[in-house]
């Protein structure tokens, strides 16, 4: 949510920030033109307030009590009648702001999809393979990991069972993400895996197309959404709070299934487990300083390329352009994934500034050393998409054999360094 005040003051940043995500700006005029209008009445209340009370601290000593008493109620009755007013107005406001996604940074350019996103550097490098890499799904059927067909069988298209080895490599996984990340102090969680409809809602998961892909449970009676990512129970975890400057940044790190409809994406992946209904994910949240969130964003992408740098899987840094940005995200990097099976990079993880955004509609704030409240930024960045990282170690690993080898970093967390043909 934004703040009226800001966007009154730096009108024209905003629609340019905001029409950059391809949003139209046409509503910020009307929620200025809005918020003079529920100005001017509330202070027209609060003047015949003031009058009412000069009557009522004059009317002991009064000559003419009873006139005086009939201009009170004339003064009530007109107070009475504003109080509507201002409701009406306050609620077209609030759904105006409500319905404006966070503006972009300015280093954002325009743009959607590869044309607009900019590649920043590539990192590692790709395998020479002196036969044709096979793509993840075949893969997992001969090596007896993924079963998509039972999955599609229990709960429908786009679940899956993971067997074997690939149970045994997502927790070794898990504790590399653990290990990195808490070396520079997050803290870790398993968050609940429903939230109600003021989290969703707060952290912007009911915005911008969003509602599409989040399941809802017993809609009417619980309202209460699966959740898409960790990032959603993470960053409401401090709603309502004043955290004093000098405990800032807060991190967290979050492992948990996710679960998303996919709305939209067609017949897009249908193959193996790249684009699935269900999914596990280490997802960081961090509460920043709002004048150090920028700096933390740096460290969240930096945190991201260690965990792959590691892996030894290759990997591009991509710079997300207006276009491709969510309602709260003010700047996002994403890490994509070289997957030679598909001859084609693809994203495995993202970190994102939220700025202000989610704060303020979670009323999430901090106290600075002179003692004033401020909103503070939040951000995010995922640790492992648990899936798309076995499939990355799957397709780049793969030997002629039709063996799959373990990254190194991962030998201490499992009983074996390479999954064979059973």
């Amino acid at each position: 949510m934004l703040d009226i005040k800001d966007i009154i003051e730096r009108k024209d940043w905003y629609k340019e920030r905001i029409a950059i995500k391809n949003v139209s700006v046409d509503s910020i005029d009307e929620a200025v033109v809005l918020y003079e209008k529920r100005n001017e009445v509330r202070q027209k209340a609060e003047l015949l307030k003031s009058e009412q009370n000069t009557m009522a601290k004059s009317f002991a000593t009064s000559d003419d009590k009873e006139g005086l008493k009939k201009q009170m109620e004339a003064l009530k009755s007109q107070i009475q009648e504003l109080k509507p007013q201002e409701e009406s107005l306050s609620k077209d406001l609030d759904t105006i702001l409500k319905s404006l996604p966070n503006p972009a940074h300015d280093s954002v350019r325009p743009g959607k999809g590869e044309e607009g996103n900019e590649v920043i550097r590539y990192m590692g490098t790709k395998p020479a393979f002196d036969f044709k890499p096979k793509p993840h799904w075949v893969l997992g059927e001969e090596l007896d990991l993924i079963d998509t067909s039972a999955g599609a069988s229990v709960a429908g298209a786009r679940f899956h069972f993971l067997k074997n080895e690939l149970v045994l490599l997502q927790f070794a996984l898990v504790q590399h993400v653990f290990a990195v990340t808490t070396k520079y102090g997050f803290q870790p969680m398993i968050p609940p895996y429903m939230v109600n409809r003021e989290t969703a809602f707060g952290t912007g998961f009911l915005d911008s197309g969003h509602e599409e892909e989040v399941y809802c449970v017993n809609p009417g009676r619980d309202d209460l959404y699966l959740i898409g990512t960790s990032e959603v129970p993470n960053t409401a975890y401090l709603a309502n709070t004043i955290i004093p400057e000098e405990k800032l940044p807060i991190k967290y790190i979050s492992y948990s299934p996710c679960f998303r409809r996919e709305a939209g994406s067609g017949g897009k992946d249908e193959k193996g487990i790249l684009r699935c209904h269900q999914f596990d994910k280490l997802e960081m949240a961090v509460f920043a300083h709002p004048d150090k969130s920028w700096e933390e964003h740096e460290k969240l992408r930096e945190i991201e390329e260690e965990i792959w740098g590691d892996l030894g899987i290759p990997y591009q840094l991509v710079d997300i352009c207006g276009g491709d940005l969510g309602a709260q995200a003010a700047k996002k990097y994403d890490l994509e994934a070289w997957m030679p099976g598909q001859d084609a990079y693809r994203e495995i993880t993202s970190t994102s500034n939220c700025t202000d955004f989610q704060a303020r509609r979670l009323k999430i704030r901090m106290k600075d050393r002179n003692g004033k409240n401020r909103i503070l930024h939040t951000l995010n960045g995922t640790g492992i998409a648990i899936n798309r990282c076995m499939i990355a170690i799957m397709e780049n690993f793969q030997t002629k054999d039709g063996e799959i080898l373990m990254p190194k970093v991962l030998h201490k967390w499992l009983s074996f360094t390479k999954i064979s043909k059973k």
